[in-house]
């Protein structure tokens, strides 16, 4: 497997989508067997909402099966969960279409948090503190379904791996590059939180970098944007999923990832009281406004 970098940006053609016929599997790098083969649609048609257009602004690659599975199984999970979040923001209008195909994937994907449908997965949970001596208060608390964290930053490198190979791809030798050093995964955040402290300094602090990739395909349900710093061998890389989860991260040199880390802020937490159960910290979350957001501007 080797290892290269994108040096200059690339641009799509327009209305026209792309077609690697990689020798190597795109998600792995390894070498790959007629028998163990197949191609991958990368924005996935069951991923994104039905009648989304995706025809011309889609990639797609060869892969291993196994991969391939590991990819489609990360996309059920989280296509129910985002479009779940996107159905229950408050500020979005869904039509009749949108609505069946969320109920849908709502009772057929499972949650790996609760094992259960998604649509069966709110979690509730209750907090008691002691307002006074003899007298307690009860909060009951509601949330939607969760995405377990791990398991979305493993989609959203298969993601980023994709992209990345056509970035390096060499149209010769049919194969493309991965990513060099760590790969470094910061956090995913819902919608209501993309104006976090982390999200936007980020943001903020990758906004002058050299872009290499800044994509948005299937009217906006899908979004990626990879970005080289300057001087380092060091990337940032953003996705978006269905307009409801961002996940960020960077990869390259270790030590370079690091002094990017340490200049991020800390989420500012409240405390509850001590006899709190069964948590004791808190935080608000916080929106981005969309005048304010440039993490997919080229």
């Amino acid at each position: 497997m080797k290892s290269m970098k994108a040096t200059n940006l690339k641009s799509w053609p327009i209305g026209k989508p792309i077609s690697l016929r990689n020798l190597t599997c795109a998600f792995c790098g390894h070498a790959m067997a007629p028998g163990t083969r197949t191609r991958d649609h990368f924005i996935g048609r069951r991923f994104v909402p039905k009648r989304k257009p995706l025809g011309q602004t889609n990639l797609t690659v060869y892969a291993h099966r196994q991969c391939n599975l590991e990819k489609a199984d990360l996309e059920g999970e989280f296509s129910a969960l985002s479009l779940h979040l996107l159905a229950s923001s408050t500020s979005r209008t869904i039509d009749t279409a949108l609505s069946k195909d969320i109920a849908r994937k709502d009772s057929g994907a499972i949650s790996t948090r609760t094992r259960r449908a998604v649509r069966d997965s709110y979690e509730h949970d209750r907090v008691k503190i002691q307002v006074m001596r003899g007298v307690t208060a009860s909060f009951r608390f509601t949330a939607p379904p969760q995405a377990d964290s791990q398991r979305a930053f493993c989609l959203a490198r298969l993601h980023v791996l994709a992209f990345f190979h056509w970035l390096t791809f060499d149209p010769v030798t049919r194969r493309g590059g991965f990513p060099l050093g760590g790969f470094c995964p910061i956090m995913i955040s819902p919608v209501s939180d993309w104006g976090n402290a982390v999200q936007r300094s980020l943001m903020m602090t990758v906004a002058s970098w050299k872009t290499r990739l800044a994509f948005i395909g299937a009217e906006g349900f899908f979004k990626i944007a990879i970005r080289r710093h300057p001087a380092w061998e060091c990337w940032s890389w953003a996705v978006e999923w269905n307009q409801s989860y961002r996940i960020i991260g960077l990869f390259g040199d270790p030590s370079a990832a690091q002094s990017i880390l340490d200049t991020l802020p800390s989420l500012p937490m409240t405390e509850l009281p001590a006899d709190a159960a069964p948590f004791r910290r808190y935080r608000v979350e916080r929106r981005l406004d969309q005048t304010d957001d440039i993490l997919f501007s080229p």
